[in-house]
């Protein structure tokens, strides 16, 4: 044990511990620290079988130095088949609706297709609002990753 090795070794200067105490200490902390997980996949379980079936996407900011045109944020989006990066800066997060649906308009028109799904990361700006309305409309899937877990949503991260 650590403690057990810092006493026998002298490593701490003025550090003195009752030899009748019991060293066996195990705090909710080193316990969580020392807790695996099982590891995320290397390869997605699923992908999109045509270019522009499934867009990752992630907003980013804001970022302490706004842009020359004062933008703030920005979004990207991530082809799952391809890996095709499309960017688009915002000086708002509110901007972020109108610019997936403008990203869904210009997949209509310049790939005369319409995506299936959609992957985010669970922020609120993509859950809120009229984004999921509309998603359901257009019959696009939403899905989110977990919490705090960037390495599940890998391929805008």
């Amino acid at each position: 044990m650590l403690l057990e090795t810092i006493i026998k070794n002298k490593s701490v200067q003025g550090l003195s511990i009752d030899p009748n105490s019991n060293l066996n200490i195990s705090c909710e902390d080193c316990l969580e620290s020392k807790a695996v997980h099982i590891q995320f996949p290397k390869n997605a379980l699923s992908r999109g079988e045509k270019p522009r079936d499934l867009t990752h996407c992630n907003l980013w900011g804001p970022y302490r130095q706004p842009s020359l045109k004062k933008e703030n944020y920005f979004i990207s989006f991530t082809d799952d088949k391809s890996w095709y990066i499309t960017m688009k800066y915002l000086k708002k997060k509110d901007n972020t609706e109108t610019e997936i649906k403008n990203y869904i308009e210009w997949i209509e028109t310049q790939f005369e297709r319409r995506p299936k799904a959609f992957k985010f990361d669970g922020g609120q700006e993509f859950l809120l609002g009229k984004l999921p309305k509309y998603f359901a409309k257009k019959g696009i899937e939403m899905g989110k990753t977990a919490p705090y877990s960037p390495s599940q949503n890998g391929v805008v991260e």
